[in-house]
């Protein structure tokens, strides 16, 4: 445990200093603001049935930055270490190949979670300063914050095992960009092909994250997609786990 939180430590004083997180962070936090000035706009034109909540996670806007944010994060968290040669180093001190990746895991997890924080301010902001009830549904906001947590907990560990498989920062990138798109895709896959086997259709369902994401929006509270968001992601990172260990083993 007390290697684990020094590597936690380590990663998290990385990713406060390093230049390139807080590029990633600005950029992130301007295109959710821009995605919540967008959400707004239908609220100036006429009343709508939607709260701003669904409004703002429903959004265009909102994939793209969300979808683009996960490769960018994890894209040197192992890739650039083993390129360096310190992964070696920092294995052959008194610590374990799964503390490593949970410790990197965590502390990239934590400052995901943190860039959440001005969107759900202005959402906050905006409810004090209109007043308007329709504006701001709790059940909503805080269903919606949890799934994109679980989300992003699947999301980053696809990014985590991406950047085992390589020595390139790039190669990395995009490896976990097609994945995380296949992924998104697979969801529209029965809208686009017709009707299918009820098992497979269920099958696709389960796996449609916009769909996830548009139900918890909305206030409907389901523990499938948060079970398997969280059993994939801890997955992900056992089998990032065994890469780095066969790589290891092969050097």
């Amino acid at each position: 445990m007390s290697a684990l939180l020094t590597i936690f430590r380590r990663e998290c004083h990385g990713l406060a200093t390093a230049p390139a997180t807080h590029v990633v962070a600005a950029v992130f936090i301007t295109l959710q603001g821009a995605a919540f000035v967008l959400a707004l706009r239908p609220f100036l034109e006429a009343p709508q049935e939607l709260t701003l909540v669904e409004m703002f996670f429903r959004g265009p806007m909102f994939w793209i930055p969300f979808l683009a944010l996960f490769p960018l994060l994890t894209m040197r968290l192992l890739a650039e270490e083993q390129k360096l040669g310190t992964m070696e180093m920092l294995l052959t001190a008194p610590v374990r190949v799964r503390e490593v990746v949970l410790a990197k895991f965590l502390a990239t997890f934590v400052f995901y979670a943190l860039l959440w924080v001005p969107n759900l301010i202005a959402f906050h902001l905006y409810h004090w300063i209109s007043g308007q009830s329709l504006a701001y549904d709790p059940a909503g906001l805080w269903s919606a914050y949890a799934m994109v947590l679980a989300m992003g907990a699947m999301y980053l560990a696809v990014g985590c095992l991406a950047s085992s498989l390589t020595l390139s920062q790039i190669g990395s990138g995009i490896i976990a960009s097609c994945l995380l798109m296949v992924h998104f895709l697979l969801g529209y896959v029965p809208g686009r092909l017709g009707q299918m086997a009820p098992q497979v259709q269920s099958l696709f369902e389960y796996i449609h994250s916009d769909a996830h994401l548009r139900d918890a929006a909305s206030g409907l509270w389901d523990s499938r997609p948060f079970v398997y968001y969280l059993t994939f992601a801890a997955l992900l990172l056992t089998a990032t786990g065994y890469s780095l260990n066969r790589r290891r083993w092969r050097s």
